[in-house]
């Protein structure tokens, strides 16, 4: 066998790959327009509102109105304008040209929207015309000869023609231009008609994914559960013992977060800005038992899930492509702060939560109490054992009231810039804290049934066929070991009837989310570039009360996982290679990991305008 590579040597074949990705010599240009799932484009033409001739030379400028960075190009020849590899949010497109009046419009850019191309048409209206010069005339002096009969001009004699002083209007005394300007919600429809492929499922803003009720399946809000807002897509299957998170063993572990078009939830592909964060181990969302998700719902800007015929660059499995976009800072610094609160004092009792109370009460056999004896007398008279000094056994019952239960989840999200239109930062903190009981019931043999033919309470059996009694011994010494694992049922009116053993088990949790990015745009020649890197931190426990339904069986879970991610975005004048390579690190709690996951390459050329390029490490 092999020996196994090491970390460092890993590390050294994936950057030795990363370039010679950027050494490849272009073998076949084409054209290519496709975004990758974080970013998108815009293209369009510029024309004239009267005529419907396109516009060259016209000046396009895209404004992110988030950080406010800019981004000009030139329309062509024939008035077209494209740029791609923008983030997601909403744009200030602006068009200006000669002899036009400017133009505006507000368009929404979805990063979910993988290989689309917005379509934005904007018309210009010619400019208004100049207002009339005003103009004086002056006293025109003519000298005549008086002995003329005819009068001639003289050669001294001023024109009679009049002497024209014009003023010349200031410019702040015409009205300045307004650009026409169209809302994003006018746009939006636009935006968001897919004409290319087949694709089903759905795509949800920032404002619906903050605004969208949560949490109703799970304990904690994770915007996961926004799929089940869409159509075909179901929750999955109950696990056994209503668990969540890696699966460890039998009864402990999620099922998945749901099922799209009846197939496995464990068949989904789940990617946060485009790196894998899927469970290598049972094919779900990489998560842990209570923190669900590797980050708060309010730091994530898009969210998105195809549910049938995905386009051909998702793989992995068959399920459903599942991708959240993460939000960036702004031009201006902005915080949420967030809390959630839930008590079992604000809820209504579970109906399967009996409330029989915690009283003591003697163990009895039918109408006989049990009684426990270090030494036993035959009795002939009642043909029976009789005590010695015995003393009665007692039982508690475990049902209590109502299960306590007190959720608390807060959190906070802050964004802004660190430079100016240069560098951003966006952080998020969530802790949650599960403080609960949890009532559960088992099934257990009663006095009389450890002992064969229903003799273990008395010793003495029923002849079937005189009816008279006879005398059994209950077990044998490997049955009595047996039968003292189990506990004596505490209540009797309890699900299992006389069998009920009632327990109220531990149920509480703890959780921690950190999460933090920071945006780095800067211009290389007349290009902007970007570079991308976010960090993920989860921590947390969960007590499961019971695991398969087992007596005894409560487990204390924990899971701490960290992982860093780092792309970035360029545009090349073509002809160009564009390069994509992608290295996901991560620590898990058994060790530290580093793989090479993907190296892709694409021939790109353009002749207008500029090809984009991905780049991520």
């Amino acid at each position: 066998m092999l020996p196994r590579p090491s970390l460092l040597s890993r590390a050294f074949v994936a950057a030795a790959l990363a370039a010679l990705l950027f050494a490849l010599p272009v073998t076949r240009p084409a054209t290519a327009t496709a975004q990758d799932t974080v970013t998108g484009a815009f293209e369009g033409t510029v024309t004239d509102s009267r005529t419907g001739s396109p516009i060259a030379r016209a000046r396009v400028e895209f404004i992110n109105q988030q950080t406010r960075v800019s981004i000009v190009k030139l329309t062509d020849s024939q008035g077209r304008f494209y740029q791609g590899l923008l983030p997601p949010g909403t744009y200030t497109i602006r068009a200006s040209a000669t002899g036009f009046e400017p133009g505006e419009t507000v368009q929404r850019l979805l990063g979910m929207r993988t290989g689309d191309v917005v379509p934005v048409p904007i018309v210009l209206d010619p400019a208004s015309p100049q207002p009339t010069p005003t103009s004086t005339a002056p006293t025109t002096t003519t000298t005549t000869n008086p002995t003329t009969t005819n009068p001639q001009p003289s050669p001294t004699a001023t024109s009679t023609l009049p002497t024209t002083a014009t003023t010349p209007t200031p410019a702040s005394a015409s009205p300045a231009a307004t650009p026409t300007q169209h809302t994003a919600a006018e746009t939006d429809v636009r935006a968001s008609v897919n004409a290319k492929d087949t694709r089903r499922g759905g795509a949800f803003t920032e404002a619906e994914v903050l605004g969208l009720p949560l949490g109703g399946k799970t304990l904690t809000r994770t915007f996961d559960e926004l799929a089940l807002y869409l159509p075909d897509v179901a929750l999955p299957p109950q696990t056994i013992g209503g668990g969540s998170g890696p699966g460890v063993g039998a009864g402990v572990g999620t099922s998945g977060q749901f099922s799209a078009n009846g197939l496995r939830s464990r068949a989904n592909n789940f990617t946060v800005d485009g790196s894998d964060n899927n469970d290598e181990d049972i094919g779900v969302r990489r998560q842990g038992f209570f923190a669900l998700v590797p980050q708060p719902v309010e730091s994530i800007q898009e969210y998105q899930v195809i549910t049938l015929l995905a386009p051909a660059q998702f793989g992995r499995n068959i399920g459903a492509q599942v991708n959240a976009i993460s939000r960036s800072g702004g031009g201006s610094h902005h915080g949420t702060a967030y809390g959630l609160f839930n008590s079992s004092q604000l809820n209504a009792r579970n109906f399967f939560d009996t409330a029989n109370g915690n009283a003591t009460a003697p163990l009895r056999s039918g109408n006989q109490p049990v009684i426990v004896s270090s030494s036993l007398v035959f009795n002939p008279q009642t043909i029976n054992f009789d005590a010695v000094g015995g003393r009665p056994v007692t039982v508690t019952n475990g049902s209590g009231g109502e299960d306590s239960f007190t959720l608390g989840h807060g959190g906070l999200v802050l964004g802004g810039p660190v430079v100016a239109r240069k560098l951003f930062y966006f952080v998020s903190a969530e802790g949650q804290v599960l403080n609960a009981t949890k009532e559960e019931s088992f099934a257990v043999p009663t006095v009389a049934q450890r002992g064969a033919f229903g003799t273990g309470a008395t010793g003495i059996s029923q002849d079937p066929f005189t009816g008279l009694p006879n005398f059994t011994f209950p077990s044998t010494l490997g049955g009595d070991a047996v039968f003292s694992l189990y506990p004596f049922a505490n209540n009797p009116q309890g699900v299992y009837g006389q069998n009920t053993f009632t327990q109220t088990l531990p149920a509480s949790a703890r959780g921690a989310i950190l999460s933090g990015k920071l945006d780095y745009i800067f211009k290389r020649g007349e290009r902007v570039q970007s570079i991308t890197g976010r960090y993920n931190f989860t921590n947390d426990w969960r007590d499961i009360p019971s695991t398969g339904g087992a007596l005894f069986s409560t487990l204390r879970h924990a899971s701490a996982r960290r992982t860093s991610r780092s792309f970035s975005t360029a545009s090349f004048r073509a002809p160009v290679r564009a390069r994509s390579s992608s290295i996901s690190c991560g620590s898990p709690m058994d060790g530290r990991v580093c793989a090479l996951t993907r190296c892709v390459t694409a021939s790109t050329r353009s002749r207008a305008r500029a090809s984009p390029a991905s780049l991520s490490s």
